[in-house]
């Protein structure tokens, strides 16, 4: 099966890449945006593609290089400034939609006229457990943008459903990664104690049980 995990170079994005690239029937293209991570030098089956998506350019680049998918697994986020949302200017605001969201509204509107093409396909979007409880200080525009991505999502799940193309979240906790950087280590010990951290292990056994029968999953936002 061919995959394409948007953000793959770190973190949880990395773990998923790593993950299906065990399976050697498995292609897997990710996308970087600076340097080549050196853990990727023992993945043979993995193809990276450098991609900003702050640069518009770069959606068509990974267009050209990618032009099959079984599934599209929706990882990017360019990473977001831990403060109140009183603070942020619209022209902020207006700026993280650009980079965080336009490009993969880009990026699933190609794919998934290939998956129509095809009547065959998922899309599986990395969430937040924030898009399904009450408002957190200091995440609110990440929260906007996670929700926002949440109801793509759940529309697809609708209206692609003919077509034999699924459309699933997964939305875990506070994962303990460089991501969560900009946020006060005081803040994320306390976050700790109060069990408000996912493992990623769970994560990728809740992808890897979409990947076997997404059907059954289709239109779901799963906590994990």
């Amino acid at each position: 099966m061919k995959f394409l995990v948007t953000g793959g170079s770190s973190g949880l994005g990395y773990n998923i890449v790593e993950f299906l690239s065990k399976n050697k029937n498995n292609f897997i293209y990710t996308t970087f945006r600076n340097i080549v991570p050196d853990q990727f030098k023992k993945l043979n089956n993995v193809s990276l593609i450098k991609a900003d998506f702050k640069n518009p350019d770069a959606t068509e680049k990974l267009f050209e290089l990618v032009e099959n998918l079984d599934f599209l697994i929706n990882n990017y986020h360019s990473g977001y400034s831990f403060k109140h949302t009183i603070k942020f200017t619209s022209d902020e605001v207006s700026k993280s939609f650009s980079t965080n969201i336009s490009p993969l509204i880009d990026i699933n509107n190609h794919f998934i006229k290939i998956m129509k093409k095809n009547k065959s396909g998922c899309i599986i979007s990395i969430l937040s457990e924030l898009t399904d409880m009450p408002p957190s200080l200091g995440f609110g525009i990440y929260t906007a943008e996670k929700l926002y991505l949440k109801t793509l999502s759940d529309h697809w799940s609708k209206e692609l459903l003919s077509y034999n193309v699924f459309s699933v979240n997964v939305s875990p906790k506070m994962l303990n990664t460089k991501f969560n950087s900009s946020i006060d280590e005081r803040y994320l010990e306390i976050i700790k104690k109060k069990g408000g951290f996912s493992n990623i292990k769970d994560v990728i056994k809740q992808l890897e049980e979409i990947i076997i029968n997404p059907i059954v999953f289709n239109g779901k936002n799963l906590k994990v």
